[in-house]
């Protein structure tokens, strides 16, 4: 539950034990100048390697720090919806746990949200994003959050945010087995803004995140989150449906002038073969949303929690 003023940074582990003590230092500095009471979220995902002894080392060492440990990896979308569910303070900052988004610039994202009045702010990454498959990616999913979630356009969606504590506790409160945390936010807030951050490399390992992975996440919110591709269905049985219309009227038209004896079977087998691929595609689409309302009544949890270090060990 969410209460009282100050600032509460959620972050997701997962194989990070070498980031993780300066992330934690650099997170400390910055907000003791912020002069608000904070708290540090971390929530190892099913890590693999010594990211959860660590975890207990710094919530020992740091009063401000709360280790939480799932039972097993379920993302990085269901461990920060987990440490967004235990917030104790009024704005809830979400970031990575791997410093390329600086401890420094969360006071950027405060400021504005204090300044504007935003429901959720976003950090832009300032510089040249350049090209590879999984910026490509990023820029497919948030294509495709912008289409379904209009008033989002000219948002670059990341990773690195502020919310309110309203938009906070409205996205606790979903019980989606398949979350998409910007999907929820968009879904909840009204006024969106941004402000320019620094980008800084990964420090060690590799981005679980890749072209086909960030593919299947954008299909996900179009299924999840938007009603996108009945539309699109819709309208390619539409078109397809007066394409026939079109290749009837010509047949007839030929064959009132010609009258050929084999123009009327292979139309014939045109139309059809369009039809069937029409009925196919909307069945796979269907197919999709079915699959959808099955996970959902199947009341599969989002995470399952297995202990908590610091924050007064609650459990």
């Amino acid at each position: 539950m969410l209460r009282g003023r100050g600032v509460s940074i959620v972050v997701p582990v997962y194989n990070s034990e070498e980031t993780l003590r300066e992330l934690v230092a650099r997170l400390v500095g910055a907000l003791t100048r912020h002069a608000e009471p904070f708290e540090i979220i971390l929530v190892n995902d099913g890590s693999r390697d010594g990211s959860w002894l660590q975890l207990e080392k710094l919530a020992d060492e740091n009063k401000p720090v709360i280790a939480v440990d799932l039972t097993r990896n379920f993302g990085q979308i269901s461990a920060t919806m987990c440490g967004i569910a235990r917030a104790r303070y009024a704005t809830v900052v979400t970031m990575d746990d791997d410093l390329q988004h600086p401890p420094e610039e969360v006071p950027k994202l405060l400021a504005a949200m204090a300044t504007a009045k935003y429901d959720v702010v976003f950090g832009a990454y300032e510089g040249p994003k350049g090209w590879t498959w999984r910026a490509a990616g990023s820029r497919l999913v948030n294509t495709v959050y912008r289409k379904a979630h209009p008033h989002a356009r000219g948002i670059e969606l990341t990773s690195f945010r502020a919310l309110t504590p309203e938009v906070a506790s409205a996205v606790s409160q979903f019980r989606t087995t398949t979350p998409m945390l910007n999907g929820m936010i968009l879904s909840a807030a009204g006024r969106i803004g941004k402000v320019p951050v620094r980008h800084e490399p990964r420090r060690t390992g590799r981005t679980g995140y890749r072209f086909s992975s960030l593919a299947r996440l954008a299909a996900q919110v179009l299924f999840y989150y938007s009603t996108i591709p009945l539309r699109a269905v819709a309208a390619c049985g539409l078109t397809l449906a007066t394409l026939a219309l079109l290749a009837g009227i010509g047949w007839l038209i030929y064959a009132a002038g010609h009258n050929p004896a084999h123009v009327p079977w292979a139309i014939t087998c045109i139309v059809l073969s369009l039809l069937s691929a029409s009925i196919l595609a909307m069945l796979v689409v269907i197919g999709g949303y079915v699959r959808r309302i099955l996970e959902e009544v199947s009341g599969r949890p989002q995470y399952v929690v297995r202990r908590v270090r610091g924050g007064g060990d609650a459990p």
